[in-house]
C-alpha cells in the first residue's frame, strides 16, 4: 500500500462549489463531508466558521475556488495539514411515481497544506438504486442519506490510497 508523503493530522475542508442546478446543494454536501470525516475522530478538522472567517479577511468569496498563493495563505493561517477543495458537478431529485432517486456526483481532492500540490483526488458519482437492498428495505431515497454515503466512500477511498488514522 502506498503511503502519502507525510502525516496529516489537521484538515480544513473549504466550502464546495455547486456546479449542480441544485439550490444549496454545496453547503448540504459540505456539511455532510465535514460530519463524515469527523465521525472516526480519526483527524483534527477545523470549524466552518475558523475557515469562513479566513475567507472574509482575504476577501475570497466562497463561491470561487482559491488559487495556489491563496491557499497556501488560508493553510499557514488554519496552521492544517491539508486542505479539501471540491465541487458537486450534479445534484438532483428525480421524482418517480412511487419513489424519489437521489442522484450525486463529487470531485473533490486533497492538497497538501506546505506546496498546494494534489495529494488525491476523487471522482464520484452515486444514484439511491446504487443501494438497493432486497425489498426496498435500505434503499436510499434522500440526498442527505446519499451525500452521507458518497462521503463515507470517498474517505475509505483515500484510507485505502494511504490517508492514515491521525489519532489511534
Amino acid at each position: 500500500m502506498n503511503r502519502l508523503p507525510r502525516s496529516i493530522c489537521k484538515i480544513a475542508v473549504l466550502p464546495f462549489l455547486n456546479e449542480s442546478e441544485y439550490p444549496r446543494g454545496d453547503i448540504i454536501f459540505y456539511r455532510i463531508f465535514m460530519a463524515e470525516l469527523n465521525k472516526g475522530q480519526e483527524y483534527l478538522i477545523v470549524q466552518e466558521g475558523d475557515v469562513r472567517k479566513i475567507f472574509r479577511q482575504m476577501r475570497i468569496s466562497p463561491k470561487s475556488n482559491p488559487n495556489l498563493e491563496q491557499l497556501q495563505i488560508l493553510a499557514d493561517r488554519l496552521s492544517v495539514d491539508a486542505l479539501v477543495v471540491g465541487k458537486i458537478i450534479s445534484m438532483d431529485e428525480l421524482q418517480g411515481p412511487l419513489l424519489t432517486e437521489p442522484e450525486l456526483a463529487v470531485d473533490i481532492q486533497l492538497v497538501d497544506a506546505s506546496s498546494g500540490k494534489i495529494i488525491l483526488t476523487t471522482y464520484h458519482a452515486r444514484k439511491g438504486e446504487d443501494f438497493r437492498k432486497v425489498m426496498h428495505f435500505g434503499l436510499v431515497n434522500t440526498l442527505t442519506e446519499l451525500s452521507g454515503n458518497v462521503a463515507h466512500e470517498i474517505i475509505e477511498i483515500w484510507k485505502e490510497k494511504g490517508l492514515a488514522k491521525c489519532y489511534e
